[in-house]
């Protein structure tokens, strides 16, 4: 019996061994955004049923529905969906339950993947599903789940092109938080474009700010005396230098170890509500291995330089808690995280310019507004002793915070005498909701 009522490919594909994984379906000319690749047939089967077929041909299918699967019923019959691999970057996606179309132009030789958090989603009738990741790209996992789905990154990067019974649920889910979702035609070449342009400028340093540090900061806090000696693109592509009790980079002191029973407080507060916790700043780990401690349901990293973000990676591979690892300046990057859909944000970057210095996190409020749901948490390095300055509240206030919700706990700290950007012994953990 012909495969060919199981499955229709565009002329333009050929079958051919995989980088990722078996075999694959290759271009063999050029094919633009929109083209429909593939047409997907085969038997109507639950996901029970599914797991009775033959074990090669158990991932041969795509799940339209959440206890249905489209799947050939023989080894003889697989082909189609069977042979397009899965891929974190991916260059097709779905229109409606059969049809796998290219969002985004696809190169001559070039392997056509999907997501799987576009087909696959969690369900009563079937045990939870856990796939360890090899796909090689900068947008890797490390591990693929049928919970990706609900990772609001994803949700923004492939709206539209998810199985219509994911799409529904994403709608239905974000219907309750938000009301009606307005419609977003779905371009990843104009994401990828914008990502690409420079970061918004920032407030200079605000003279108040200075007035009101203690004389023992001022001494090492007078930022028009400073300069920053790199560009936020020379920073991206430094090799980071990781020494047992501190991490450099271009020479400048990003992190030490004392910031540990610190970073332990951060992450209780950022975490405290569950749900989608967003760190900004890997740096060593210590944050990030405190959040994977919390009940939370995923965990989303951004990490500006790149030999850090690979690091962050291969540590996310082993990490019981989704986490997924976003590579960019946090400007670039925030633009994949819909509004309203954050629980917890814990901020700790490093100044990239003169306008960040010993306020780098000013320039972040208004985003962490827009983008924490409402009852969610922000928390940061605050670069304040004990409470917030004056001029701190303000800015806290005009991002749409307000005066009543910003609330914050002491740590002690021992940094030691060398330490060349804290001197205190105690540093404030700010608590702020929205």
């Amino acid at each position: 019996m012909s495969n060919e009522r199981y499955y229709k490919l565009h002329p333009d594909l050929a079958i051919g061994p995989s980088k990722f994984h078996g075999q694959g379906t290759f271009a063999t000319r050029r094919l633009g955004r929109g083209t429909l690749l593939l047409v997907i047939g085969g038997h109507i089967a639950t996901l029970k049923e599914e797991a009775g077929l033959p074990h090669n041909i158990q991932d041969a299918g795509v799940q339209v529905a959440s206890d249905l699967v489209l799947t050939p019923r023989t080894s003889e019959l697989a082909g189609g969906i069977g042979y397009v691999n899965h891929c974190c970057d991916p260059n097709a996606g779905f229109h409606g339950q059969i049809f796998l179309v290219a969002i985004r132009d696809i190169a001559q030789g070039e392997e056509v993947s999907f997501d799987y958090a576009m087909c696959l989603g969690d369900s009563p009738h079937a045990a939870p599903y856990r796939l360890e990741c090899h796909c090689g790209s900068t947008l890797c996992r490390g591990w693929i789940t049928d919970r990706d789905w609900a990772i609001p990154v994803l949700q923004a990067r492939y709206r539209g092109f998810f199985q219509p019974y994911l799409q529904a649920r994403i709608e239905q889910r974000s219907e309750l938080l938000l009301g009606p979702p307005q419609h977003v035609e779905p371009d990843l070449a104009e994401q990828r474009s914008s990502m690409s342009s420079p970061p918004p400028e920032y407030p200079k340093c605000d003279s108040e700010f200075i007035k009101q540090l203690p004389d023992w900061e001022k001494e090492y806090k007078q930022s028009n005396e400073l300069a920053i000696h790199y560009t936020p693109e020379q920073w991206k592509t430094a090799r980071p230098e990781f020494s047992e009790h501190d991490l450099r980079i271009l020479g400048e002191p990003v992190m030490e170890d004392w910031e540990e029973p610190y970073m332990r407080v951060l992450a209780d507060i950022a975490t405290e509500n569950g749900g989608v916790v967003l760190e900004i700043g890997y740096g060593m780990g210590i944050s990030a291995r405190f959040i994977q401690q919390a009940q939370i349901d995923w965990h989303l990293i951004i990490e500006a330089n790149q030999a850090v973000a690979r690091k962050a990676r291969k540590w996310a591979t082993t990490c019981s808690i989704a986490t997924l690892v976003l590579e960019g300046l946090w400007q670039e990057a925030l633009l994949l995280i819909p509004d309203d859909s954050l629980d917890g944000i814990l901020f700790d970057t490093y100044p990239l310019t003169e306008k960040e210095l010993y306020q780098n996190h000013f320039g972040f409020f208004p985003h962490a507004f827009a983008k924490l749901k409402k009852g969610g948490l922000l928390t940061y390095y605050s670069d304040e002793t004990r409470w917030f300055s004056e001029i701190h509240i303000k800015r806290l206030t005009m991002a749409g915070f307000s005066a009543h919700a910003i609330d914050g706990k002491t740590v002690a700290v021992s940094p030691p005498e060398d330490c060349e950007y804290w001197k205190s012994k105690t540093i404030l953990a700010p608590i702020i909701r929205k």
